[in-house]
């Protein structure tokens, strides 16, 4: 670090001392490399080109001008390069391959000429040095061809610095790689010539044998050559490394020399006898040119043949030079080997002055140059950015050229972060017989050794490595590096040549004593072979002299391995020297690796320890059973099942069996079975169903119970039903109307609101683990189902399963009982306040309207018993009753009472209400007061709907029976509700039952939110937590919150009607609105009068179906209004009525409205009380308007001329209506 800032110092005095002024300094050639072009629109982008003209490599620079002047002709000829520039070069002044003179130049040449964005250059490493501390002052990046030393790869010494020529580190890992794997030499000696690039070469390869530990690399002698040649011949340097080379027995020898310092060795030992026949010589540093004899010859004392013998077969590494592969250059297009002859044909030209070894990289790393500077412009900067004093500059081109990666005329290109290529090198050989350097393998990081030629030594050795060989016979085919072979298992010692066998640890290999490697051993010396230790022992160091047994616990079932295993989970080794562990039982395991017998073997996950057995010979001194179902056994070494939440498991008789609770929150978590019950619960008691004495269940929790037991609840709840009852003997009597009250549309909005929460109480039946809040919820509605867990009643009484159900299916009964001791009471009460005694018929019908209101919650009380879902022991309980089996006596109880309950209940009120509806139309005249009896049955609905009462309880029971369907299945339960709550919106959509069109959306919307929310109910079953389970909590909520909104909203409509009608202020209102809805009948009315039958037979068969259909309702609802029956001879007639007709007793209202209608054949009757056609039969019925109508009419005779003139033909229809009070 010290040394670069006295440098870039050095070099800002250079640059201050030497600065000249335009024209140009003066340089040994012409700054122009290459000829001038005519402008035109193009700007001339400089940079600098230099290499040296003399010093130790010679005139590289102007070897390297040809393929320089080459390359910038092509980049000039290509007109999408650089579109709109001209890439030219300045040729530098001599830097001389010395650090001193590349500064020197390099400032000469920057400051020269134009200013320049790049340099090319320089060509060795010395001069790379002084090129990068001057361009680092002038923020100007290099592109140097062939600068190969591994100092330059300090990109903080030398930054900026793109290299082409890969360093001499990947000549040291190529050639030892050779040496090591290939030739497989061990005995070497080294001999560096003492220049800094060969110095730093040794330290390099020296490094790598250092590390190579396995190997047994013996370094003989290591010497150092000195270019000496002022001295005399006696003492000069080469001839005191070849004596030192003879003495030291060496037969391989590693160099780093430069050609000239290579042959004066290779003489010097020719000089000193024949020692030199067995010895071979392999460099990393062979990057000679083929006139390499040439160059060394001159001032040695040997013939070119004398130094040829000595040279024959050594070998050695260097970059590549021209790839022989005729692929295609990346940037340029053209074929390599095109380029090669192009640069050799104009070598001949320039005097025979090449460079082969450089002119790759040189054009390649001119056509980079070019490249960088196209992405450097594309990346927003332009010409004018070109300044010395632009401190980014040289960085940003530096990180551009970096990116590049293309095949080059020198192999693929490509960079790593400091700049250093990924190079690629060739294996070179001076074969016998030719001073030419033959290329035996060409060396790439992505393709590894491509074989080209063999190796060749004297003697005629030939070693083909394209081909595997053995170890035996590579000793046939290429120099040995050892002395004359002493005994097997024995070595020369270099000292005094005598033998000496090798130590017990090791093996004698090829003349070496090699340390056995782990997993072998040899325990005897003078051995030419090391024993593979045997499975169950190993050897975990180089050089053991036996191997060591598997301690107990551990095995190795290989043999030559150097460390032994432990067991692994669920095995054991009780001897040493195990090959194999034994494996557990299938049921059991062994809790950590290394198990040493069986007894370390216990009951795996999924089984629990039962009984010890010490008779079981060989194993553990425990039985295992399999994990009841519905366990849990995630554990392994555990003498109890283990408890899920949500189940309880229990020891009976010495089994252990599990049952599902009904919340995680009544049966915990536990290991050990010992605490299985949530708080303030009976341990005891199946599935922890009960809470202990003093706390009663509220939703999945057992609460204290206050301090002071009142009974307060209960007795509010009694005097609540209490009020009920006597509201709905006084709300639900009204006078019967065919048009929807006041009082009416509140009491049935009432109604929905009670079906619709009833039908939500049935999810709370349901096997479905609700999560707060919703679980609040569906406490309250249990209610509805006459659960009296809310009312604390635990805390009053200690009430058995069977005492509870009693008391919820005897408050129906018990209903009923109240309601006939209220209208008894009536007739002593009512008289003292001033109000009419009780009806009977009006008591029944309040009896039968609480009854059917509640009919969903007295099928669900019924079926109670029913409801048992599965237990994992293949048991099952009560749904209601955990701790009570099915099939259990308490169980066959409970089902006589359920049983008895259906009947009466779900079967028998049903079977009333049907029948009911069946014989209405026609005991309405028979008996005056059925209407009365069975006024909730039919008051609801129009006229012609009279019967959907029956379709309602039809669907309550079937909703009722949902949580007995497959009750330990939530999503059956949940589909089934799905598919009864869809059938029935669908008919409700169908036949609009309602009196009003707002009760019919009413009942529509409630049924569909209630579907949503059963919908969304089914997530429950996932049992989703988290955010997911909050959403839909929410969601449900808020849509309960909108069903119960859209019924109270009609109930609040129907109380402000009730009240508008108890002042007084609705009836003149309801007189025009109908009086104004019926504006356009008479119209209608006498426009039909003057079709004939054919005419409007005709115009109803070219109606659609639904118009069709709309039009029979409305024939049909006329017919039922005023007592009408078609005759069967009237075929329209009939197609547009129905035959069904209810007719409602007459009460004690005062006005009447009797209506006259007379359908005549032949005109309009005169007499309107003969006006009725013989053909259609009036009956009784209700009146209009609220006002009820004569029960009393007799039917019209059907005799007499209009009733003659009737049966003839029918050329006129006339509908008359006259009212009268």
């Amino acid at each position: 670090g010290d040394f670069a800032v006295m440098i870039a110092a050095l070099v800002k005095l250079a640059v201050a001392s030497q600065t000249c002024v335009h024209p140009p300094c003066d340089v040994l050639r012409d700054p122009n490399l290459v000829p001038q072009h005519p402008l035109g629109e193009k700007t001339d982008v400089w940079a600098l080109a230099m290499c040296p003209y003399t010093g130790g490599l010679g005139n590289i620079m102007g070897a390297m001008e040809v393929i320089m002047q080459q390359a910038v002709d092509e980049i000039e000829a290509n007109n999408t390069l650089l579109p709109g520039h001209r890439l030219k070069l300045q040729v530098a002044p001599d830097s001389k391959c010395a650090t001193t003179a590349s500064i020197s130049a390099t400032i000469k040449g920057l400051q020269s000429g134009p200013t320049k964005f790049a340099m090319i250059g320089d060509c060795c490493s010395g001069a790379c040095m002084g090129n990068r501390d001057v361009g680092q002052v002038y923020n100007v990046p290099s592109f140097s061809p062939f600068c190969t030393s591994p100092v330059l790869s300090s990109a903080s010494a030398y930054p900026n610095l793109l290299r082409f020529s890969p360093t001499l580190d990947g000549n040291n890992a190529v050639i030892f790689d050779v040496m090591r794997n290939l030739l497989q030499y061990r005995r070497i000696a080294m001999v560096i010539q003492d220049a800094s690039l060969a110095v730093s070469v040794g330290d390099g390869f020296a490094s790598l044998l250092e590390h190579d530990h396995e190997a047994g690399w013996q370094v003989l002698t290591s010497l150092k050559q000195f270019d000496d040649t002022h001295l005399p011949p006696a003492q000069q340097s080469p001839g005191v490394v070849a004596q030192a080379l003879k003495d030291s027995s060496a037969r391989v020898v590693w160099t780093c020399l430069y050609e000239d310092q290579a042959v004066r060795l290779w003489c010097a030992m020719r000089q000193l006898g024949d020692f030199w026949k067995n010895v071979t010589m392999v460099s990393s540093c062979m990057w000679w040119s083929q006139k390499w004899l040439d160059v060394g010859k001159a001032g040695v004392d040997c013939s070119e043949e004398e130094v040829m013998e000595v040279a024959e077969g050594a070998a050695g590494i260097d970059r590549s030079h021209f790839v022989n592969a005729d692929v295609v250059h990346g940037l340029s297009g053209r074929r390599v080997q095109e380029v090669k002859a192009e640069y050799q044909a104009a070598c001949a030209g320039n005097g025979g002055l090449c460079h082969e070894s450089g002119a790759a990289y040189a054009y390649d790393a001119v056509w980079s140059t070019a490249m960088t500077l196209r992405l450097w412009l594309d990346a927003g900067h332009t010409v004018g950015d070109i300044d010395y004093g632009n401190a980014e500059m040289g960085t940003s081109l530096f990180e551009l050229s970096k990116t590049l990666k293309f095949q080059g005329l020198s192999g693929f290109i490509e960079h790593d972060d400091v700049g250093d290529r990924f190079g690629s090198f060739e294996l070179r050989q001076i074969q016998p017989g030719s001073p030419r350097i033959q290329v035996v393998a060409e060396f790439s990081k992505s393709q590894g050794f491509t074989w080209i030629d063999a190796f060749r030594w004297r003697n005629g050795l030939v070693y083909d490595a394209s081909r595997p060989v053995s170890s035996e016979e590579l000793g046939t085919v290429r120099p040995t590096d050892q002395l004359d072979a002493c005994p097997a298992g024995s070595v020369m010692r270099t000292q005094d040549g005598t033998c000496e066998r090798c130590n017990p640890g090791s093996r004698e290999v090829g003349g070496f004593c090699v340390l056995c490697e782990p997993g072998t051993a040899q325990s005897q010396p003078g051995s030419t072979e090391c024993t593979v230790c045997a499975p169950g022992s190993v050897a975990e160091e180089r050089g053991e002299p036996s191997c060591r047994l598997c301690a107990p616990g551990t095995n190795q079932s290989e043999p030559g391995q150097r460390e032994c295993w432990r067991c692994a989970v669920g095995h054991f080794a009780p001897n040493p020297g195990s090959a194999l562990c034994v494996g557990c039982l299938p049921d059991r395991i062994t809790l950590f690796q290394g198990g040493t017998g069986a007894v370390d073997c216990v009951c795996a996950a999924g089984y629990y320890t039962t009984a010890f057995n010490p008779d079981v010979p060989g194993q553990a001194s425990h039985s295992c059973e399999p994990c009841p179902a519905g366990a849990v056994c995630n554990r392994a070494d555990r003498y109890v099942p283990g408890q899920a939440a949500g189940t309880y498991i229990t020891n009976r008789s010495g089994v252990w069996e599990t049952f599902t609770c009904t919340s995680a929150v009544a049966c915990v978590e536990s290991e050990d079975a010992v605490v299985r019950c949530g708080a303030n619960r009976d341990d005891s008691v199946t599935a922890c169903a009960r809470c202990l004495d003093g706390f009663y269940q509220r939703q999945a929790h057992c609460v204290a119970c206050p301090a002071s037991v009142s009974g307060l609840p209960a007795a509010l709840a009694v005097i609540g039903w209490l009020i009920l009852m006597v509201a709905t003997y006084y709300i639900c009597n009204d006078p019967v109307s065919r048009i929807a009250t006041a009082y009416l549309s509140t009491s049935v909005s009432f109604g929905l609101l009670l079906t619709a929460v009833q039908g939500l109480s049935v999810l709370a039946q349901l096997s479905i683990r609700w999560s707060s809040p919703w679980s609040d919820i569906m406490q309250v509605l249990t209610l509805f189902a006459f659960d009296i867990e809310l009312l604390e009643v635990e805390c009053v009484i200690n009430a058995s399963p069977i005492r509870r159900y009693l008391m919820r299916i005897l408050v129906p009964a018990v209903t009923v009982v109240v309601f006939v001791v209220l209208f008894f009471a009536s007739k002593f009460v009512c008289p003292l306040i001033n109000r009419a005694i009780w009806e009977w018929p009006k008591t029944v019908n309040s009896m039968g309207q609480v009854w059917q209101a509640l009919y969903i919650t007295l099928a669900l009380i019924a079926l109670l018993p029913f409801q048992c879902y599965d237990h994992p022991n293949g048991q099952s309980s009560l749904t209601k009753f955990p701790d009570i089996l099915c099939g259990s006596p308490q169980h066959e109880g409970l089902l006589v009472g359920g049983v008895a309950a259906t009947l009466v209940y779900g079967v028998g009120f049903f079977a009333a209400c049907l029948i009911a509806n069946i014989v209405a139309p026609a005991w309405s005249l028979s008996m005056p007061h059925f209407t009365q009896y069975w006024r909730f049955l039919v008051y609801r609905f129009r006229v012609n709907r009279w019967y959907w009462g029956s379709v309602l309880m039809v669907r309550a029971f079937m909703i009722a029976l949902v949580p007995i369907v497959h009750p330990s299945d939530s999503n059956a339960q949940v589909v089934m509700l799905l598919v009864v709550l869809t059938v029935f919106l669908t008919l409700q959509c169908l036949v609009r039952p309602w009196k009003t069109i707002l009760l019919n959306v009413s009942d529509t919307a409630i049924m569909f939110m209630l579907l949503v929310i059963v919908g969304a109910a089914s997530v429950f079953s996932e049992q989703l937590e988290g955010a997911a389970g909050d959403s839909y909590t929410t969601f449900i909520i808020v849509t309960l919150a909108t069903c119960f909104g859209v019924v109270l909203g009609i109930l609040g409509v129907g109380a402000f009607g009730a009240a508008k009608v108890a002042l007084g202020y609705a009836e003149a209102a309801n007189s025009d609105s109908v009086q104004t809805k019926l504006a356009k009948v008479p119209p209608v009315v006498r426009a039909l009068s003057v079709l004939t039958l054919d005419d409007i037979c005709k115009v109803y068969e070219e109606l659609g179906d639904y118009d069709q259909g709309l039009l029979r309702n409305f024939v049909d609802m006329i017919a039922h209004e005023l007592h009408i029956l078609p005759s069967g001879s009237d075929k329209l007639a009939r197609s547009l009525t129905g035959s069904r007709r209810l007719t409602v007793a007459k009460g004690d209202a005062v006005h009447a409205i009797r209506r006259k209608v007379s359908i005549s054949a032949s005109g309009v009757s005169d007499d309107p009380h003969r006006a009725m056609s013989p053909d259609l039969e009036p009956w009784s019925g209700s009146g209009a308007d609220g006002i009820e109508a004569g029960a009393s009419r007799e039917p019209a005779s059907s005799g007499g001329p209009q009733g003659e003139a009737g049966q003839g033909s029918r050329d006129h229809l006339l509908l008359s209506v006259e009212a009268e009070e």
